[in-house]
């Protein structure tokens, strides 16, 4: 089907579709009241890159519109921009409504990506500590409670017992009740500088009721270094000012 377009006054609003200029009235009650044409809706003019193929035309000087059959539910991202005088190939005259892009809804989504993406960005790089999931809370002995907040109370290891098969040790690895802030245990053969173990973060009063090591190790009597790192219970990402014990690792 061809629609003709009927030019109205140059002084209401304009829209462009595929390059074209159109002059349009905003609301359907202003069209149908001040015109002597009919109220008869005949499709929806739209641009014709994105919809495929197109069923009508609107015939404008030079140039052709798409016109599609009259939806009455536009989707979520059109809206109704107004309506433009037209008459069909039988003389019949009426009205074609212009549908374009709701600019205020694809903002708002693209908005609302980016909170998201910022939301996950934040939840990515602010996880908090990377605590370790075999800790447990435990019951210190006094001689392991920290009663003065301005130190770190730095536990003593002379030997770690190791069973050979499962590489598996009982010792138990603590932070102090009463320091203010993360332990993490690194353990190293002392020759080699080799890490053969590494905890997680321990809060203060929590402790890793035994643990495995990280690498086989042979029967037999190691050096070992035993480093504790520490870091700022409020900002887990300042590290503070730990300790290296010198030990002995037992693998029986």
């Amino acid at each position: 089907m061809q629609y003709k377009y009927i030019e109205i006054a140059d002084d209401v609003k304009s829209y462009k579709i595929d390059g074209q200029t159109l002059h349009y009235l905003k609301n359907y009650e202003e069209a149908v009241g001040g015109a002597e044409i009919s109220s008869y809706l005949f499709g929806d003019v739209k641009s014709a890159k994105k919809i495929g193929d197109k069923k009508s035309t609107l015939d404008l000087d030079n140039y052709t519109l798409s016109v599609f059959p009259l939806k009455s539910k536009l989707n979520f991202f059109e809206k109704i921009v107004g309506y433009v005088p037209c008459i069909d190939a039988e003389g019949t005259s009426g009205w074609l409504r212009i549908v374009g892009k709701s600019k205020a809804k694809i903002l708002s989504l693209l908005l609302m990506l980016l909170l998201l993406a910022g939301a996950a960005v934040y939840f990515l790089t602010n996880r908090g500590p990377d605590l370790d999931d075999a800790a447990v809370a435990y019951e210190m002995p006094d001689y392991m409670v920290n009663k003065d907040p301005e130190q770190v109370l730095i536990p003593g290891y002379e030997t770690i017992t190791v069973d050979k098969d499962n590489i598996h040790s009982e010792t138990i690895l603590v932070n102090p009740e009463g320091n203010l802030c993360y332990m993490q245990y690194e353990i190293r053969l002392t020759d080699t500088q080799e890490v053969i173990y590494q905890s997680g973060f321990l809060e203060p009063g929590k402790a890793i009721p035994g643990f495995d090591l990280d690498s086989e190790v042979d029967k037999g009597e190691y050096d070992i270094e035993v480093v504790l790192n520490t870091f700022d219970i409020n900002e887990y990402e300042q590290p503070l000012n730990g300790g290296v014990i010198d030990a002995t690792l037992q693998v029986e």
